[in-house]
């Protein structure tokens, strides 16, 4: 239930793990960032739940998709400690198979004609985090999971 003083970064963060899914809650849930009304209630479903409508038109791709997100939330707070303890990051095999699950993501929504910008930037992020390389300030963990989000909504918002 939505309190005075919540916003939907916060409710991302808190639901999907990151700040940017709050395009995704707006988009599912129907309301504005800006308009939240105390005591409504956001829907919330899960990244699965969500890309039901994706699955019925791209299955393969879907279930590519699906296969990335997962693989990247597995990682990811490892990846995070890692950069904090160090400035930098050890390649990783499980964000190589992510960026791969991606492309092939990519690869069957572009053959459904359906939007690939964002996953085309992910698969990019995704290989660049993969083989080690990453900014001192972690802008790149940041952007990995802004184009997940960004990546879904503008898939879903044209499966609808």
């Amino acid at each position: 239930m939505i309190v005075r003083g919540d916003h939907l970064d916060d409710i991302a963060q808190a639901a999907y793990g990151s700040r940017h899914y709050s395009r995704l809650i707006a988009l599912v849930d129907q309301v504005e960032a800006t308009k939240l009304k105390v005591g409504a209630t956001l829907a919330l479903p899960s990244i699965d739940e969500i890309c039901a409508p994706l699955a019925t038109r791209v299955p393969d791709g879907t279930a590519a998709l699906l296969r990335a997100h997962a693989a990247w939330r597995g990682a990811v707070d490892a990846l995070w400690d890692e950069h904090r303890n160090t400035r930098k990051i050890s390649s990783r095999k499980d964000v190589a198979q992510a960026a791969a699950d991606a492309e092939l993501a990519r690869a069957a929504f572009a053959k459904a004609k359906m939007p690939t910008t964002q996953l085309k930037s992910l698969v990019g992020a995704l290989d660049s985090i993969a083989a080690g390389a990453i900014d001192p300030e972690g802008y790149a963990l940041d952007d990995a999971d802004r184009r997940f989000a960004y990546a879904i909504a503008d898939l879903l918002s044209l499966a609808r």
